[in-house]
């Protein structure tokens, strides 16, 4: 390290010990034990090498600490990269098509989240970072993915892909239902009732199209699944 540089920061030019610590403490529990160890630490001497400074752990102020974002290939000195979704795992909720700004699992959010901005399914337990973040999952725990936690009759790894749960009608192209709200479609059905019994869609409150709701279909005898007795 320069001595200038030290000084800058009221560093010591004359005390090589200072360019294997971390005053600012900005360094990435790699590991998620709950302790920064030596080899984890961002240090003033790394601080040094990627012009970052060593008394402030967010140099860009884009809400992500230095050594995360160094650790992972990022730009500590950009504060636009916080905005970047590099691994695209946000979700879609509004069904459109399109991942909207405010849908996306961005760097920032990642780092929040302590999830991996280049790995889709952190946990790798089949449910993509940004869906479980959004509903309130833990995107690091893959036991979650086989909790039913709306007590609906279906899995969380069932809810974000239905159509692993078996066959039934889907006729809305949305294949996502809600993990938090026991019944997606608001059709008097439990979300499970409808992929495992009646083989409806959990995301549509009249799978037919025949005008009548699922759950008054299924209340007066009818077929949820035929348009037929419609008439």
């Amino acid at each position: 390290m320069l001595d200038g540089w030290e000084g800058y920061y009221n560093l010591q030019p004359k005390d090589p010990s200072d360019a294997n610590q971390d005053f600012d403490e900005d360094g990435y529990d790699i590991n998620r034990d709950g302790f920064i160890s030596s080899i984890e630490s961002y240090t003033n001497l790394e601080e040094f090498l990627n012009n970052t400074a060593p008394n402030n752990n967010d140099t860009d102020g884009d809400g992500m600490h230095d050594g995360w974002e160094v650790y992972y290939n990022l730009n500590p000195l950009d504060t636009y990269d916080s905005t970047v979704d590099n691994d695209e795992d946000g979700f879609d909720a509004n069904y459109n098509g399109t991942l909207e700004e405010d849908e996306e699992h961005n760097n920032l959010l990642e780092f929040q989240a302590d999830t991996h901005p280049y790995i889709v399914d952190t946990d790798a337990d089949g449910m993509w970072d940004g869906w479980e973040w959004l509903y309130g999952l833990n995107p690091l725990n893959p036991l979650d993915a086989n909790a039913d936690t709306d007590n609906d009759g279906v899995i969380n790894r069932l809810e974000y892909n239905n159509t692993a749960a078996g066959p039934y009608m889907e006729v809305d192209n949305i294949t996502s239902s809600h993990p938090n709200n026991n019944d997606t479609d608001g059709d008097g059905l439990l979300d499970g009732q409808e992929l495992f019994n009646y083989l409806t869609d959990p995301t549509s409150n009249d799978t037919d199209g025949d005008g009548m709701p699922d759950g008054w279909e299924v209340k007066y005898g009818l077929n949820p699944i035929s348009a037929l007795d419609a008439d």
